[in-house]
């Protein structure tokens, strides 16, 4: 059992989690600047969930669940990937309305 993660794991994860958010704010920012007619070349945008969707107090941030609802408007699929059970995922899918936008939950780790 580790109680401390190694300074790789930790780069590794604050890596993913700020491309993320970059990708998801980029595609929202796009879809500002264009009123929604730019081309979306991303079809589907898989997210891990604690330590990268989720904030330290474990919520989605307002911005990302504006941008998160946009790119879905706009044809893009997601998924959520995660190691919690389906059941522990089910809150964030319908607050994501994953139901409403043909989304995905990727649970148990795969």
């Amino acid at each position: 059992m580790k109680i401390f993660p190694d300074i790789g794991e930790i780069l590794s994860r604050s890596i993913f989690y700020l491309f993320t958010l970059s990708v998801v704010h980029s595609i929202s920012y796009l879809c500002n600047l264009n009123q929604n007619r730019v081309i979306m070349k991303y079809k589907l945008l898989v997210l891990d969930v604690d330590g990268t969707l989720l904030n330290d107090a474990k919520e989605i941030s307002k911005r990302t669940l504006a941008a998160l609802l946009k790119v879905q408007q706009m044809g893009v699929r997601i998924v959520l990937a995660s190691g919690r059970p389906t059941y522990g995922l089910m809150p964030l899918a319908k607050m994501l309305e994953l139901g409403n936008y043909g989304g995905f939950i990727l649970s148990y780790n795969g």
